[in-house]
């Protein structure tokens, strides 16, 4: 029998109950911790607490009952989220993921049943359920996450109090949650189906200029309009927002971070025209116009590349030579050392610098593949008019040189959280790894293995097939290690036959168009960009 106590240990945290001093009791880290830079905040466990006296069968009992409760402080499902999904580090506002580190305080003050608190709950099982191997708690959130997409329709389709933040911020949970259990890809998908829901929502329901500029909604913002950019680069689509829903703090350390986004923003306007120009060519036969959005390709690529050089050192960051010891763990020894890995991983200034370089990086990579083959096209044609002529082998160096960029980039989280957990007495283990890690490196290893498998490299001497391996093994490694299903996906190559850039194969069903997306309305939209960014 358990017997309660009557004198109960303090509520206050280790740090201030070992300096004898009151705590706020404020989570995940108290005043005091924040204070002196302590981020080891933790506190008692609220069971143990409040029972002292007790059997080991009666605690053992008593403890799995409170566990299954989504609430309960004792829960491990909702540790490991926040575990997983809160970085820690406070980024730019406006310019990053730490929106992310804000979900404790905004699942402490979310509506009971709500949309939010579905959505977190959903995500919350799922990330446990993958993580730490329970087929229990995905099932559960299967369940959440119907509830949570039943919720997001009364709200879309009818005038709903439910705040613009938490539509969006759930928008994004939802879509990592498909992450982790749907294996597809396509335009149509559920994945980009959320984020370009997100996005759909936020340019039909709210005047860009009534938004609430708080440091959270900004931040989330950001990430929607990121995401909604990078599917319309994926699928050649032209993106449903306009650059006015991406404004962020105003401040002159973030004129870059501004730039990048108007670059971004531009490139989508161009690929959705050479898109639209690709696949018309059979109808058309235009060349003089494919040659003329090939020039102005190569002209944007040489816009990003200027921004690269004067980028300030705070958003750069710094090479570091892979080097391999025995405290390197066997699961991390496997991917630096597999034929095809690459030789260098990056130390970023933090969240900020990495997110900018990514995004970067992937932008590049699509034009100069779009470049080779839009080379191909014309070059089959004997037309003087190819903008490529005789720069094939530098445009084909870069993109070499961009892929080698991209998988350091991957490499470089599990680099850094092994480095970080080498001097534990059990060494660095994966669970160690958050699984913001892997989803990032979802935002990479699709597009990365596309590009290796749809591209010619005719005038470089490169054996690209250990690349192509070392990139399947880590897109296993994200699969099987980190739990993302979607690691997983297999794109049906036949039907990216017609035009061999990433998904611009696909069909006009899914839900980038919104109604019929003229060419014209891309370029006249990409002529005003040029002349009010230059």
């Amino acid at each position: 029998m358990a017997f309660r106590s009557r004198g109960l240990p303090s509520r206050g945290c280790n740090k201030c109950r070992s300096k004898k001093i009151r705590c706020d009791e404020t989570k995940p880290i108290c005043q005091n911790c924040i204070r002196v830079a302590y981020t080891e905040c933790k506190y008692r466990d609220e069971f143990e607490r409040t029972w002292r006296i007790h059997t080991e069968k009666t605690v053992e009992k008593a403890v799995e009952k409170a566990a299954k409760r989504p609430d309960s402080p004792v829960c491990p499902i909702l540790a490991r989220f926040f575990y997983d999904w809160t970085t820690g580090k406070a980024g730019a506002p406006g310019a990053s993921l730490s929106w992310l580190d804000g979900l404790p305080t905004m699942y402490e003050n979310v509506n009971q049943g709500g949309l939010l608190h579905q959505s977190v709950l959903a995500l919350a099982h799922v990330n446990h359920g993958k993580r730490c191997g329970d087929a229990e708690s995905i099932e559960k959130g299967t369940k959440y996450y119907g509830e949570a997409l039943r919720k997001m329709r009364e709200i879309i389709s009818a005038d709903h109090d439910t705040s613009l933040r938490d539509v969006l911020a759930s928008a994004v949970l939802l879509g990592v949650h498909e992450a982790f259990v749907d294996p597809s890809i396509s335009p149509s998908g559920s994945w980009l189906s959320h984020a370009c829901g997100a996005s759909v929502f936020l340019n039909r329901k709210i005047d860009p200029s009534k938004l609430s500029q708080s440091p959270v909604d900004l931040q989330i913002r950001s990430m929607v309009f990121r995401q909604t950019l990078h599917g319309s680069l994926v699928s050649g689509r032209r993106p449903p927002l306009s650059l006015d829903h991406d404004r962020i703090l105003d401040s002159p350390a973030l004129q870059y971070v501004q730039d990048s986004t108007k670059l971004l923003y531009k490139a989508t306007l161009l690929c959705s025209e050479w898109r639209s120009v690709l696949t018309d060519l059979h109808v058309t036969s235009d060349l003089d116009r494919l040659a003329k959005v090939a020039e102005h390709a190569l002209s944007l690529d040489g816009e990003l590349e200027q921004w690269e050089r004067l980028l300030p050192s705070p958003f750069r960051y710094k090479p570091r030579p892979i080097a391999v010891s025995e405290a390197t763990p066997d699961w991390l020894r496997h991917l630096l050392t597999s034929p095809g890995a690459p030789s260098s991983w990056h130390e970023p200034d933090g969240p900020l610098s990495e997110m900018l370089w990514r995004f970067h990086w992937e932008v590049r990579m699509i034009l100069c593949q779009a470049l080779l083959h839009t080379n191909l096209v014309l070059g089959s044609q004997d037309s003087s008019i190819n903008p490529m002529r005789g720069r094939e082998g530098e445009v084909e160096s870069r993109l070499l040189n961009i892929i080698d960029r991209l998988c350091e980039a991957c490499i470089t989280p599990l680099i850094m959280a092994s480095d970080k957990t080498s001097a534990a007495a059990t060494g660095p283990k994966i669970e160690d790894i958050p699984s913001i890690r892997g989803y990032l490196m979802l935002h990479i290893l699709p597009g990365v293995n596309l590009c290796l498998r749809q591209t010619v490299i005719r005038s470089v001497d490169v054996d690209l097939r250990d690349r192509r391996t070392w990139v399947q093994a880590m897109g296993d490694f994200v699969q099987f290690r980190l739990g993302f299903t979607k690691a997983a996906a297999e794109i049906d190559t036949i039907r990216l036959r017609k035009l061999p850039i990433q998904l611009w194969s696909f069909g006009s069903e899914d839900c980038w168009s919104l109604g019929r997306q003229e060419s014209s309305a891309a370029s006249e939209a990409l002529a005003e960009m040029d002349g009010s960014f230059r």
